[in-house]
């Protein structure tokens, strides 16, 4: 549980900060949506949290709850657009809007969020199963989203995947809701290599939730895709 006391005791130094921030010149842009990979950089012992801040907007978060406050501009208005119908999503999982909260003596809002139950297919509750693969598959995903921010394990927003011939929902999904990834996919089809090059848009464009694999004949036919020589596995 996240310890609001703590938030609020953070307002003043925030107010001052954005209103640095705002001194400096720097733009006010939309920030709805939010996405953020849990690491132990982000930890912060003070508030037993998860714990960041970007130019916009201050963001801490646990397995359970994030508390998301947007910074002031010098005419105090807020430069990050988070309102009722923002969605987070941490480390692969959503965390859907549950109330805000005005603190009197700043006029700061702080926004709640708390994850959200699994859906009918499984979703996350399937990322958490003891079988190897799908332990692999929650560690992709996770590396999907921390590329989104420039922070994958290869330090930029590339992220490369060889296992099986198809990319299950959960993984389209996440390409789907970030903005800068390229994922490359090494599969094989009719006994020839692939290598398909599937960006972030692309995901967003052919992403159904009903779907439950895409399978290679449809990354053939929607993604770019270029024939290679040597064995991907």
């Amino acid at each position: 549980m996240i310890n609001v006391k703590k938030i609020l005791t953070k307002a003043v130094a925030t107010l001052t900060c954005a209103a640095m921030l705002a001194g400096n010149g720097l733009m006010t842009y939309a920030a709805e949506n939010v996405t953020r990979t849990s690491s132990k950089d982000y930890w912060s012992d003070y508030f037993e949290a998860y714990a960041d801040e970007t130019d916009t907007y201050f963001i801490m978060w646990d397995e359970n709850e994030a508390v998301v406050e947007p910074f002031l501009d010098m005419e105090k208005n807020p430069r990050a657009d988070i309102n009722d119908k923002s969605v987070i999503t941490i480390d692969g999982k959503e965390y859907k809007f549950v109330r805000s909260e005005k603190d009197k003596e700043t006029g700061l809002t702080y926004y709640f969020f708390e994850k959200s139950a699994d859906d009918d297919k499984g979703g996350s509750s399937d990322l958490d199963d003891t079988d190897p693969y799908l332990k692999r598959l929650a560690e992709k995903i996770k590396e999907i989203y921390a590329a989104d921010n420039n922070r994958s394990l290869k330090y930029n927003n590339l992220v490369e995947y060889r296992e099986g011939d198809g990319i299950r929902y959960d993984m389209m999904e996440a390409l789907s809701k970030t903005k800068n990834v390229v994922l490359d996919f090494y599969f094989t089809h009719n006994g020839k290599h692939y290598h398909a090059t599937i960006t972030s848009a692309m995901a967003k464009k052919v992403y159904k939730s009903e779907v439950e694999v895409y399978g290679p004949e449809f990354i053939l036919k929607h993604f770019p895709c270029e024939e290679i020589n040597y064995d991907t596995k």
